[in-house]
């Protein structure tokens, strides 16, 4: 019993060492996820000020400036609007949940994420948005 014990102390410590792991990556990755976000709106407001000026100057831009705003243009079109929240859906046939930003969980007891204390995406950080779940 006393070993039982001492077993569960320490599956329990490193526990709660892996929690807090997991809290600072989370936060290291909102923190990349808004730098990323400021950098995206420098690179907007770059692209417009070049436009303006270039459309006031009589002598067009040079090629290689020309092309460098195309693949400013192409890279800021292709990038998603970010979301506030990760849509969590539950799948009828096996109880997991898949994720807007492609995990899939599960969660052994059933029920939903809000009765385990789940309220942020493990995956992408973001908060779980499972309007698609059966809400008692």
């Amino acid at each position: 019993m006393n070993e039982t014990l001492k077993a569960a102390g320490h599956i329990g410590a490193e526990l709660a060492a892996a929690k807090a792991d997991l809290q600072r990556e989370m936060e290291r990755h909102r923190k990349t996820w808004r730098q990323l976000e400021q950098v995206t709106g420098l690179l907007r407001e770059a692209c417009e000020l070049i436009q303006e000026q270039d459309a006031r100057i009589e002598v067009d831009m040079l090629p290689a400036g020309r092309v460098l705003m195309s693949r400013i243009r192409a890279a800021l079109s292709q990038q998603a609007e970010p979301q506030s929240s990760c849509k969590w859906t539950r799948d009828e046939d096996t109880g997991a949940y898949g994720t807007a930003c492609g995990a899939t969980w599960h969660l052994i007891d059933g029920g939903e994420p809000e009765e385990h204390g789940q309220y942020y995406c493990h995956h992408c950080g973001k908060q779980i948005d499972d309007e698609g779940a059966d809400h008692e």
